[in-house]
């Protein structure tokens, strides 16, 4: 699919209307604050995830395939577009960034670096999620600070 940025940020704006639609109109003086809690959350998943691959598809788009600086500092050639999964907060995204390669060196893909890419497929964020959230006992965190609400 090629990348068209006008398009996906019109795509953007009509999904965040939706989302003011969804807490301001008819539908909102009936909705109890879990269903409306569930229902935001699921939109701003969705939205969340669209404004990433924007912003990743943005990088790549920008990429030079100039040829870039090896680990002894002699020039590696463009060679190709390398494939990546990263696992977001906001789900799964595929992308291909620039891929430098010359036989007898290491290959190099200079956006990883540029956009600090984790040395595993996850985000630091989805890590950090997954461990407040772990079976260790969450709830203690959480009750922790509800009570704090309550008080």
């Amino acid at each position: 699919m090629a990348f068209n940025s006008p398009t996906m940020i019109h795509q953007l704006r009509t999904d965040f209307e939706q989302l003011l639609t969804l807490v301001t109109g008819p539908d909102a003086h009936t909705a109890t604050v879990n269903q409306m809690e569930r229902s935001l959350f699921r939109q701003v998943l969705r939205l969340g995830f669209k404004l990433l691959q924007l912003f990743l598809m943005t990088r790549v788009a920008a990429e030079s395939h100039a040829p870039q600086p090896g680990l002894d500092q002699t020039r590696v050639p463009y060679h190709s577009q390398k494939p990546l999964d990263y696992f977001s907060i906001f789900g799964k995204l595929t992308f291909a960034r620039a891929y430098f390669y010359t036989p007898g060196q290491a290959g190099v893909c200079p956006l990883d670096a540029a956009l600090s890419l984790p040395a595993r497929c996850y985000s630091d964020l989805l890590l950090e999620s997954a461990e407040v959230l772990s079976v260790d006992g969450p709830t203690t965190k959480v009750w922790k600070s509800c009570r704090a609400c309550w008080a």
